[in-house]
């Protein structure tokens, strides 16, 4: 049988405390199979959704969304993850 293995695994966050027990579960299974994570938060406030549309600046909630994706980095590289990290921000069109 061969085994299952993944180079990379996206891990879509929401900034609360669910994330912590999805983050140790992805950080075993991403080390196990030597894998990089890719954190992603999608900002869905008014400015987020509409800052290409309407030329806005980042509001305080899309701050604190990337300081949030920013923390969840440095913890984990801290502990030896290879790792990228997005925030999603703009609405379809």
């Amino acid at each position: 049988m061969v085994g299952l293995v993944y180079s990379c695994i996206l891990v879509p966050l929401e900034n609360s405390p669910t994330d912590t027990a999805i983050l140790a579960h992805v950080t075993r299974l991403a080390r196990h199979c030597n894998a990089r994570l890719v954190l992603i938060h999608v900002a869905d406030g008014f400015a987020a959704r509409n800052i290409e549309q309407l030329k806005l600046r980042e509001s305080e909630e899309m701050k604190k969304d990337r300081a949030y994706l920013d923390a969840c980095v440095a913890t984990l590289a801290a502990d030896g993850a290879v790792l990228e990290r997005y925030l999603g921000v703009g609405g379809s069109q």
